[in-house]
């Protein structure tokens, strides 16, 4: 075995006698009650040398020193468990799990982090589109990956990050598909005696998104004042629960008024439960007998498919529910700063740019009835 003794905290780099190829190790001391002594193998002298000194020079500005052939997939499982998780709420790092692990790894993964390029990125964007993944989910997969990568800069693993230097798909701007007056008698007939009758009813009702709405609990519920509280929400996790999580939100946490019929429909439901002699060991509005837990929203979704069959309704999505609530505050001449604050929109340019087609409408009018008063 050839031995290139160095000095004291330089490292060394040797040739194994076994397989003939170079190794330069470095001890970085103790981490975590264990010798912190990364090792690794290379080809020649030369790429051994080349390496132990980028090691070192991590080392000396207190960079983490991770392996050179570190994988895109390697990085990325640190980054979720000691960045995402400790620091992000559930729901965030399930958003960031599934992402990574249904269209970023199984095309980059094996990638290593210091070699990937734009142009892998650019061919990556290309074949998740030809496998029929929607721009948007794409657009999204590469704002997780600049995040990702973001990260690895941060800690001096790279100098570029890639996934800037390409730009994801362009995406229709979503135009929302409330239902219109008469879509919405013929929607609420159709519910009447269904098994999740009351939640699309308190969705019409409220404007509420389908985790609020089903993680609502009878203390966020005040039917005679006629408010519902929104403390919270559930969210699916990874394994496939659900998780209750407060709302960190400001905006999101909001005390809305609601109208009588949900208000006299949900104190109702509230008798009946209090009533059951088989009521579910749970505190929420829309408990099963069977387990106390809420349904699952893939439940209600499938519930709301079938209606939508049934009546020859266009297809929606549960979040339409919400824009016809929107839509509905809006065509009754409601101010659109109060409809933002009970959509509890970031922004009132959001609400304009949401109902775009309403709110232009409400404009022509008003312009309309100006030409009546004024014009000749």
């Amino acid at each position: 075995m050839t031995n290139k003794r160095r000095s004291k905290g330089d490292g060394s780099i040797y040739k194994r006698a076994s397989d003939g190829r170079w190794v330069c190790s470095l001890d970085l001391g103790w981490h975590l009650g264990k010798r912190n002594r990364p090792t690794e193998y290379f080809d020649t002298e030369r790429e051994a040398k080349a390496r132990l000194r980028e090691m070192i020079r991590a080392r000396d500005r207190n960079a983490t020193v991770r392996p050179a052939h570190t994988t895109l997939k390697d990085f990325i499982a640190i980054w979720l468990e000691q960045v995402v998780k400790p620091n992000r709420a559930t729901n965030t790092y399930s958003y960031y799990e599934a992402l990574t692990r249904l269209y970023i790894l199984p095309k980059l993964g094996r990638t290593p982090l210091g070699k990937l390029s734009a142009t892998d990125i650019r061919e990556w964007q290309a074949a998740l589109l030809d496998e029929g993944v929607t721009g948007k989910n794409v657009k999204l997969a590469n704002y997780a990956l600049r995040t990702i990568l973001r990260q690895a800069i941060k800690e001096e693993l790279i100098e570029t990050n890639a996934a800037l230097l390409v730009d994801p798909p362009r995406t229709e701007r979503f135009e929302a598909r409330p239902l219109e007056e008469d879509e919405v008698v013929t929607f609420l007939k159709a519910i009447q005696g269904k098994r999740h009758e009351l939640v699309f009813l308190t969705a019409i009702g409220t404007g509420l998104r389908i985790g609020e709405l089903l993680g609502l609990r009878w203390e966020d519920i005040d039917t005679e004042r006629r408010f519902i509280h929104v403390r919270g929400a559930l969210h699916r996790v990874v394994g496939g629960q659900l998780q209750y999580k407060s709302t960190k939100n400001v905006t999101s946490k909001a005390t809305i008024a609601i109208p009588r019929f949900v208000a006299d429909a949900l104190h109702a439901h509230k008798k009946s439960y209090l009533e059951a002699e088989d009521k579910p060991a749970s505190n929420f509005v829309f408990a099963t007998n069977r387990t106390g837990a809420p349904p699952y929203p893939t439940t209600i979704l499938r519930a709301l498919r079938e209606i939508t069959e049934a009546t020859k309704l266009p297809p929606i999505r549960f979040h339409d529910l919400r824009h016809t609530y929107g839509s509905m505050l809006l065509d009754m001449d409601v101010d659109l700063k109060a409809v933002s604050d009970m959509l509890r929109h970031r922004d009132i340019a959001t609400t304009a740019n949401t109902y775009g087609h309403t709110y232009r409408s409400k404009k022509q009018a008003s312009a309309a009835k100006l030409d009546e008063r004024f014009g000749s």
